[in-house]
């Protein structure tokens, strides 16, 4: 395929408007912002959307290149879902690629471990409410009984109405306007945390609650009944995603692409046998509370 520079220009100017527009999001400015603090000194610091100077730099010579090399056959996944011949599916595949040239896959150079070099930071902008988002950074759990440890423990703390965080600060007190939790498995790095918006005023309180909800699921026990809600999340919006073909492939091939195939197996068994006593490990082993990352989008002072 030849791809004239005119069409790469074009797209330049794309992406271009994409990256001004998210620095006019209050949320996408603050993401940018975290996540090139949570994973500095990573290549995940870096926003893929790039940045006005880098796209201004990459030329068709450049581009071709990077294309040739990285989406080439050793980085290629074929995913199939539904009613399906296998042995047919395979004679189509061989067809349609046979003329590539054979490759090695490209691996991603491992992520460092070197420390964030700012754990707070806040930006100003023309907003009603404040943006918080806190995280701390994890080690390479994909695919592990943590990684679901983790996915468990953010549900127990903000998926659902009745969640700790979400029932305290949403539903209860009105003190936050939304609030999520994530936890996040990349091939080399992780990242668990939050994200919540707020009326600047409430902010203690609001941050007092985080923190005390915070300390109490490293230290004590979660119930057996917030346990048993976690796990019906989690469960059911896995099936969810599996009830569609095209929803299957998808999870399929992003887990192939991870090389954690074997993970699919294992993930509903472990959401249903994990306890309180291991989230608490993996919890205490990758999340240092200690070292968290907290940034702020705030309503410009005033003069």
């Amino acid at each position: 395929m030849q791809l004239p520079a005119e069409e790469i220009d074009r797209e330049r100017m794309v992406i271009l408007e994409e990256i001004a527009r998210k620095e006019d999001s209050p949320l996408g400015k603050l993401y940018d912002e975290f996540l090139s603090r949570a994973f500095a000194r990573t290549a995940y610091q870096h926003s893929i959307l790039g940045t006005p100077q880098s796209l201004e730099k990459i030329k068709r010579d450049d581009f071709m290149e990077y294309r040739n090399r990285t989406y080439a056959p050793g980085n290629i996944h074929v995913v199939v879902s539904g009613d399906v011949d296998p042995e047919a599916i395979r004679r189509k595949v061989a067809d349609q690629t046979g003329f590539l040239e054979p490759s090695k896959p490209v691996l991603n150079k491992p992520a460092s471990t070197g420390e964030s070099l700012e754990r707070e930071f806040e930006i100003f902008k023309d907003v009603q409410q404040t943006y918080l988002c806190m995280g701390i950074r994890t080690p390479s759990i994909q695919g592990t009984p943590e990684e679901v440890a983790l996915e468990l423990a953010a549900a127990v703390l903000a998926d659902g109405r009745s969640s700790r965080l979400v029932y305290q600060l949403v539903e209860k007190t009105g003190l936050c306007s939304s609030l999520s939790t994530f936890a996040w498995t990349l091939g080399e790095i992780g990242l668990f945390g939050l994200e919540a918006c707020y009326d600047s005023a409430d902010e203690h309180e609001i941050l007092k609650v985080i923190n005390e909800e915070m300390s109490r699921i490293l230290d004590e026990d979660i119930p057996e009944d917030e346990l048993t809600k976690a796990r019906t999340i989690l469960l059911t919006g896995y099936q969810y995603d599996l009830e569609k073909t095209s929803s299957m492939a998808n999870v399929l091939g992003r887990c192939s692409a991870a090389g954690q195939l074997d993970s699919i197996v294992h993930y509903e068994d472990r959401i249903r046998t994990l306890t309180s006593k291991e989230i608490r490990q993996a919890l205490t082993q990758c999340c240092p509370y200690t070292e968290k990352v907290t940034g702020f989008v705030r309503p410009e002072r005033r003069s």
